[in-house]
């Protein structure tokens, strides 16, 4: 399983829950905010504005090294992205990556079927910092992949390229 961002939390989870039901987990940029210091952490806790859930997620990607490039009602090359999908992600899911630690009791027997990755482009963002918290956690290597954060969706084929060896 490949698994990114707040996938990347719920990929380690269902990890832990269901050990025999993931042969390998690769996560990318989890953000796991209980392994970093407060000041990292205070570099993606940014206030958003909860009356413009796209203005929102413009403040999330500049805040991990991302820009935005779609509006809210999506664009030719993307029309599914909608403006309901956007609120719910601002106002339910961003409060829960908050508010997530991972059980290291339950993961800890599974870091040889783990690996971690972080993005190239990203070494001076909260996703990356993440990841290699997470990867010295684990006592794990951490892996960097090409591009920023959203680097499978804007640079696939070179992602594709480098992640695909990490597949059993």
């Amino acid at each position: 399983m490949f698994a990114t961002s707040v996938g990347a939390l719920i990929g380690l989870e269902l990890a832990a829950a269901h050990p025999d039901a993931v042969a390998r987990v690769i996560v990318h940029e989890p953000p796991l905010g209980q392994l970093v210091p407060a000041d990292d952490r205070s570099s993606f806790d940014v206030e958003l504005d909860r009356d413009d859930a796209g203005a929102a997620l413009d403040q999330i990607a500049e805040s991990i090294g991302v820009t935005r490039g779609r509006t809210l009602t999506g664009s030719a090359d993307r029309p599914e992205v909608r403006r309901d999908d956007i609120e719910l992600f601002i106002r339910r899911d961003v409060p829960a990556i908050g508010e997530y630690d991972l059980d290291f009791d339950r993961i800890t027997p599974l870091t040889d079927r783990i690996v971690v990755t972080a993005s190239r482009e990203g070494r001076e963002f909260y996703p990356h910092r993440c990841a290699e918290a997470l990867a010295a956690a684990l006592g794990t290597p951490l892996t960097e992949l090409p591009g920023d954060h959203a680097a499978m969706i804007t640079r696939p084929a070179e992602f594709a390229e480098r992640l695909t060896p990490l597949l059993p």
